[in-house]
């Protein structure tokens, strides 16, 4: 890549003229109520039957093959039963996040629908494998985390849309706006995160999800960084990499993954797919 479009990229993020919401009122609302030792199940019911369009969207969540039982979940209530008031407060969050995943640009479009695709799967994903390994502590740690770690590239695709909208003449090609990304998302995503004022620990983690080394007992980061790596090797990212080994990954090593755990997370990646589409 030309460093010039990079630099004229950085230079439309320094101006502060492109701005990602972090979460929606309702989301915010409900993640303070979860963040509470106590919390009235009826008010968090009250609150999600309060938008329509979430409700509806918590529905399809819930009816979906990764988290469907037997019977179809037809009201808000029997969805916070059936997943859970946390899990329910996780669903919120992703679907009031996916307001953010839109551009106007035709051609970032599919780009726009592969990044919400990987980013869920990532999110699902990384909360799947720590109730799979016994880490329950931090499940909803870690879909908050994976949900976020690509923020930087939502952002700059963001920039970019902006500029074509300005620009009629700038019209980069998919696999420059796909190494702009990789190129700057990190440093972008940590900034962005660090502008929320989230906690230290997501800001961390998507400063540093590609880095070449990582601490043994950063669980939380380790866990994504597999996923992360998962989703790419079975090509639910922006780019598919086929000389990807998870089970032999440092990743997995550091968390001592069986071949079957390993097996077991990529159907659950794969059925998270489904969430994504109906979120």
């Amino acid at each position: 890549m030309t460093s010039s479009i990079a630099d004229v990229v950085q230079s439309h993020i320094d101006k502060d003229e492109t701005s990602l919401p972090v979460f929606d009122g309702t989301s915010q609302r409900l993640q303070e109520m979860m963040g509470s030792e106590e919390f009235d199940m009826d008010e968090v019911e009250r609150l999600i039957g309060s938008d329509p369009v979430l409700s509806a969207a918590l529905l399809r969540v819930s009816n979906s093959t990764f988290y469907a039982g037997l019977e179809k979940v037809t009201t808000p209530r029997q969805a916070l039963t059936r997943l859970g008031a946390r899990q329910v407060a996780s669903v919120v969050t992703l679907v009031s996040q996916k307001k953010t995943y839109q551009v106007k640009a035709p051609s970032l479009t599919p780009l726009v629908a592969r990044l919400w695709q990987h980013s869920v799967a990532c999110a699902v994903g990384s909360q799947w494998l720590c109730q799979r390994i016994k880490r329950h502590d931090l499940a909803p740690e870690a879909f908050q985390a994976a949900l976020l770690h690509d923020i930087g590239k939502l952002f700059v695709l963001r920039v970019v849309d902006e500029m074509m909208e300005r620009d009629s003449s700038f019209q980069p090609s998919e696999a420059l706006v796909i190494e702009l990304l990789d190129q700057m998302h990190s440093e972008q995503g940590s900034k962005l995160l660090a502008q929320w004022n989230l906690p230290e620990q997501y800001t961390a983690l998507v400063r540093d999800h590609h880095a070449p080394d990582f601490e043994d007992s950063d669980v939380l980061l380790i866990v994504v960084r597999l996923v992360d790596l998962a989703c790419r090797g079975l090509g639910i990212a922006l780019t598919q990499d086929d000389s990807v080994q998870i089970a032999s990954s440092a990743e997995a090593q550091s968390l001592r993954l069986s071949d079957i755990v390993v097996a077991e997370l990529e159907i659950a990646i794969e059925d998270a797919l489904e969430v994504a589409a109906e979120a």
